[in-house]
């Protein structure tokens, strides 16, 4: 065996070393769809994973909070109808609810993860408007089956 030919035996190598490692390395949570939503809450909805958040127009949808995954920027995390949200969601999330074996898939209340947002005050004025938003707080909002596990 020539040197030259060990030589590009070799490169050959590391040319498919340096092309593998890399796909193999790349984050998948990283390498998600990050796309704008917004608008104001309209509904609330919590599961044992996280809670169920409706959002009004101008960019608007069902998405997911999940304590832990989403990150909410000076006033906390969605907890009212009537609070504005503005943020960047990523892949879909399951809403778990108590059944008697234990936790279930909800579908009707799965959504959007929200990766990260910024928010209003609960009970803050929409904008351009005297009129002041509404009040509910996670206690108030009905049909909640999993809000005893919700901390």
């Amino acid at each position: 065996m020539s040197l030259l030919s060990i030589i590009r035996r070799t490169i050959k190598f590391l040319s498919i070393i340096l092309i593998v490692i890399p796909i193999f390395s790349l984050d998948i949570s990283v390498v998600s769809a990050q796309l704008p939503f917004g608008g104001q809450i309209q509904s609330i909805f919590f599961c044992t994973n996280g809670w169920n958040v409706v959002v009004g127009p101008p960019v608007g949808g069902s998405y997911f909070y999940q304590p832990g995954l989403s990150y909410s920027y000076e006033y906390g995390p969605p907890v009212a109808t009537q609070q504005w949200l503005l943020g960047l969601w990523g892949a879909a999330m399951v809403c778990l609810v108590p059944c008697p074996t234990g936790t279930c898939p909800d579908p009707t209340h799965s959504g959007l993860l929200i990766l990260f947002h910024g928010s209003s005050l609960p009970g803050a004025s929409a904008p351009g408007s005297l009129e002041q938003g509404g009040t509910d707080s996670p206690a108030d909002v009905p049909n909640n089956p999993g809000l005893e596990t919700v901390v």
